[in-house]
């Protein structure tokens, strides 16, 4: 596995990241070339269908910011299956282990970021900190559905515990992505007429793939030190969950 014993027990924000960045740089080379055509269609998808609503209408608007955070959850997913292949096998042999757990997830993962949407966006409307409340606590679900196999109910219901405790670390991690994409949003947008659909689209694919990998992995490592803060977690059990979530694919 990509995840050493040292990476097993809780630590410091600075380390979760800087182990998590130099974790994401190691993703890009395990993604295959359908992985980026996927990407791409998907939020050329995901405009279009927001233009045929009306841009800048209420539902256009829940559309995007759905889509946009759905597509987030699913790379955290798949980044926290790749991880846990053993560490020297083949990209391809890598991806093709990965493949049918994560076909299998995908209808969890949207079902629990639709329970985490309606949440988010009910909580924001009661003065906005509730909102903002439950979007951290619930930030890990896809990492629970991903290796620990738990219902999207139950698997938000995880998350909360896994955070509870480390509130303003996790916090703190995610603003720093998010403030992440805010910027090279504003620099793609000095330099290219978002007005036009296409060259609106791929900005927004080109926006997630190069920040969206390293934030999945740092979640991940996120995932990994509260859980050791929580309970007995190390290599051993880690690994009887990989081999558990691989077997059907030897």
């Amino acid at each position: 596995m990509m995840i050493h014993s040292h990476a097993l027990q809780p630590r410091p924000a600075g380390d979760v990241l800087s182990e998590g960045v130099r974790l994401g740089a190691a993703t890009y080379r395990w993604y295959s070339p359908l992985f980026y055509l996927l990407t791409i269609l998907y939020f050329m998808g995901l405009h279009f269908t927001a233009a045929a609503l009306g841009d800048g209408t209420l539902y256009a608007t829940i559309v995007m910011s759905f889509g946009n955070i759905f597509y987030s959850f699913i790379l955290f997913a798949y980044v926290a299956l790749l991880v846990l292949v053993p560490e020297d096998t083949a990209n391809k042999d890598r991806r093709r282990m990965v493949r049918r757990p994560m076909l299998k997830l995908t209808a969890p993962i949207l079902g629990a970021a639709v329970l985490f949407f309606v949440l988010f966006a009910g909580g924001t409307m009661l003065f906005i900190i509730p909102g903002l409340i439950a979007f951290i606590f619930f930030l890990l679900f896809p990492q629970v559905i991903a290796i620990e196999s738990k219902t999207p109910f139950a698997s938000l219901k995880r998350s909360a515990v896994l955070i509870k405790g480390s509130f303003f670390k996790a916090a703190g991690l995610y603003l720093i992505f998010l403030a992440a994409q805010a910027i090279a949003a504003v620099m793609i947008a000095m330099y290219l007429p978002l007005t036009d659909f296409y060259i609106s689209a791929l900005a927004g694919a080109a926006v997630h793939l190069l920040i969206v990998p390293f934030q999945a992995a740092v979640m991940t490592m996120l995932y990994m030190d509260t859980r050791a803060d929580h309970e007995a977690f190390d290599a051993a059990v880690l690994n009887y969950e990989a081999k558990r979530l691989f077997r059907t694919d030897k």
